[in-house]
């Protein structure tokens, strides 16, 4: 990833709330999905902090985490797989959101055993697939170029926005603070 710690501003602006959200993804994951959902986040009044899941060695200052992993032979890849085993107890005690890209010409990406393993090991609300790469154009803030059929990034900032919306009321309620 090209920013591996904190997304410029995030430390500079004050959140409206002080939920803290991690969005990370495994080297070799296109960036630019992590990028927008984060930039969503943020706009939305989270603390947010994007990183790449290899550099994490904790997830005690965090109190939800969205994380992603490109997909290859349906399968996330191994360094993501390992994420989610090594950190399994810490993700069991936050809210958890996983995410998918890849294209393999069907919508059945990822085996049923794989989803089975991560849903097992993270207990995540929702696993959302992104179809392909997405072309996010020169206006949108973010970095590099993906579309060649599927995810539009419209449909990143729309899941990003009804994830924000469930960590809002997370975060408004009393057991939050």
């Amino acid at each position: 990833m090209d920013n591996p710690a904190r997304l410029p501003g995030t430390h500079t602006r004050a959140p409206k709330t002080s939920f803290r959200v991690l969005v990370t993804v495994a080297h070799g994951t296109p960036v630019e999905i992590s990028q927008l959902l984060a930039q969503t986040f943020m706009a939305s009044g989270f603390d947010t902090t994007l990183m790449s899941l290899e550099d994490i060695t904790s997830l005690d200052e965090y109190d939800a985490v969205v994380a992603g992993s490109a997909v290859q032979n349906g399968r996330w890849i191994g360094a993501a797989k390992e994420f989610v085993r090594d950190h399994k107890r810490q993700l069991r005690h936050r809210m958890v959101w996983l995410f998918s890209s890849g294209s393999t010409g069907n919508t059945e990406l990822e085996s049923k055993s794989e989803l089975s393993l991560l849903n097992s090991l993270a207990d995540p609300l929702e696993h959302k697939l992104f179809d392909s790469e997405l072309d996010l154009g020169p206006d949108s803030g973010v970095a590099g170029v993906f579309d060649r059929a599927g995810c539009s990034p419209d449909e990143v900032r729309r899941w990003a926005l009804h994830v924000g919306g469930a960590l809002s009321v997370a975060s408004s309620s009393p057991a939050a603070h």
